[in-house]
């Protein structure tokens, strides 16, 4: 089985828009799956009234890049969730 290597059409940060449905969010994942289609996770702002919104999954050639000033992330841990996980 040959390797594919990957190059994203956005980099994590990155904001974009489905041109379908007119969501937009931040990039904030990617997945490759084996029958070859490539998605991104989008995070959309919070509303006007600071309720925070489900992430979704979209098909890459359903977005658009937007222009916006990319999101920088600073974390000193260097793999895993942002935060750590509970403990019993």
């Amino acid at each position: 089985m040959s390797k594919k290597t990957l190059k994203l059409d956005f980099e994590f940060g990155d904001t974009a828009e489905d041109i379908l449905t007119g969501f937009s969010g931040v990039v904030g994942g990617f997945t490759t799956y084996i029958s070859g289609c490539d998605q991104y996770l989008l995070y959309p702002r919070v509303d006007k009234d600071g309720v925070l919104r489900k992430a979704e999954w979209f098909d890459v050639k359903r977005l658009v890049a937007v222009k916006a000033e990319p999101l920088t992330v600073k974390s000193t841990r260097r793999n895993g969730p942002g935060i750590p996980a509970p403990v019993r």
